[in-house]
């Protein structure tokens, strides 16, 4: 049995682009979300695509469509996670918390950094990025904290995401 790659794919494009991006995702059929951070001034806009591929081959050559579907918009970043990579660049991790815990998250002083789906505003979401300097270690320090976090968050477990490609990991330098 073949094993799927399972991604999530971010482009992320200009909010001077906003109404522009988000007609041709309707046109597209493809799921969008804008989220923002509290350390951060501006909003990101950008897709959130779930899909699975049997090769890294299919990955790019889909990112390609994409680029072709947004071409009259500027974009900022592609990113692609997946479920499991022997090669990445960083891997991430996501968890969400209830407002009413977020002086209690606070009170933790974790590495986790704080943001909100503009459409989901009772939650919070925390997401912490860890390099692969030490990389048995880096997730082991995900797992630890989902540990320290279980309490306050909704999930019942941590799902860790592989970034595989990255065209602009400087745009998160306002907020990670």
């Amino acid at each position: 049995m073949k094993k799927m790659i399972h991604t999530e794919i971010h482009i992320t494009v200009l909010t001077s682009h906003a109404e522009l991006f988000k007609l041709t995702c309707k046109k597209f059929g493809i799921k969008y979300t804008e989220i923002s951070f509290l350390s951060d001034k501006e909003n990101h806009l950008m897709t959130s695509i779930r899909k699975r591929f049997d090769k890294l081959k299919e990955i790019y050559d889909y990112l390609n469509h994409l680029y072709y579907v947004f071409r009259d918009v500027s974009i900022l970043r592609s990113k692609v996670e997946c479920n499991y990579s022997e090669e990445y660049k960083y891997i991430e991790a996501h968890l969400t918390i209830l407002n009413k815990d977020i002086d209690l998250f606070n009170s933790l002083n974790l590495n986790w950094v704080i943001s909100y789906n503009t459409d989901k505003l009772d939650t919070f979401s925390i997401t912490r990025r860890v390099y692969p300097s030490d990389t048995e270690d880096s997730k082991d320090l995900l797992l630890n904290d989902f540990e320290t976090l279980k309490n306050i968050v909704l999930e019942k477990h941590i799902e860790l995401e592989y970034c595989i490609l990255d065209t602009n990991p400087m745009l998160d330098l306002n907020w990670i």
